[in-house]
């Protein structure tokens, strides 16, 4: 386990809190959401909903004619066939971003996205206007529903969305553990929180952290105080001298801790050792 980005004491035990080295729990695309993304080919995010074409997809996008139905041709006054004057009888019209999403999946609404892999810096997604985009996030009829977002949000949505899940690709994922002062044991832990670090106005992410970890520290001490626990002590008598040029003879102290650990120890048939059980509520 990493070394601890906070530590504080509440009521009476240790909280330290993790970066989460395990973090795709939290990765968000796991989860339902409202947006769909969808990434050039060439775009490593790994992230994808949809794939489109090849690079550079984004500056290419057709749509099928609406005047000619995607035929190419239309009847003129002597009801010949002729060419469309719209598509100049191609059948397809070049569109935005906006109007090809609406066709291909029933958008309802669209943002252009670039994705950047910054290395060791983790990644980012960031809204961009189409001449640099190499993805979108969109929305349908149908994940409106299922997620019960409002016309209104829409936008706001998405870009929730890519918050959230830019603080995952930046590796804003952390975990807490409760444990004893004395000996160190471990009485809870949680892991897979997405939360900016030290950022207390992040709703939902650090201060949700440090409040679940107190609530969590609260809830042990009530059960320590609640349980009786078992003291076991040993007692060493050293009954006579015992003397050796080839053996190592270990203290009465080494002697308690092998015990108490449970560990192994060597002791010399003269050594004595007596174990006390009690019980202390």
């Amino acid at each position: 386990m990493v070394e601890p980005v906070e530590t504080f004491e509440h009521a009476g035990l240790l909280v330290a809190v993790h970066y989460d080295e395990d973090g795709e729990s939290a990765n968000p695309r796991n989860a339902d959401n409202f947006g769909t993304l969808a990434f050039e080919y060439g775009v490593n995010s790994g992230l994808d909903d949809e794939r489109l074409g090849g690079e550079e997809a984004l500056r290419h996008l057709q749509i099928v004619c609406s005047d000619c139905g995607g035929s190419g041709y239309k009847l003129n006054a002597e009801g010949d066939d002729v060419d469309c004057a719209r598509c100049a009888g191609d059948g397809y019209i070049d569109a935005t971003i906006e109007e090809y999403f609406e066709e291909k999946f029933d958008a309802i609404v669209t943002l252009p996205i670039h994705y950047g892999d910054y290395g060791s810096s983790g990644a980012r997604i960031n809204s961009c206007e189409e001449a640099e985009a190499n993805g979108v996030i969109f929305a349908t009829k149908a994940s409106a529903e299922m997620t019960g977002v409002p016309k209104a949000k829409y936008v706001e949505a998405l870009e929730v969305e890519i918050d959230v899940l830019n603080t995952w690709l930046e590796g804003g994922v952390y975990g807490y553990v409760v444990r004893e002062f004395e000996g160190g044991k471990v009485l809870d832990s949680c892991w897979g929180f997405l939360a900016k670090y030290l950022d207390t106005t992040d709703e939902g992410g650090w201060g949700y952290l440090i409040d679940e970890a107190k609530r969590a520290a609260v809830d042990q001490a009530e059960i320590l105080k609640n349980t009786v626990r078992e003291i076991v002590t040993f007692e060493v008598k050293m009954q006579v001298p015992f003397h050796s040029d080839d053996k190592f003879i270990p203290s009465a102290d080494e002697i308690k801790k092998a015990l108490y650990d449970g560990t192994d120890i060597d002791t010399p048939s003269a050594i004595t050792v007596k174990r006390v059980i009690g019980a202390n509520p």
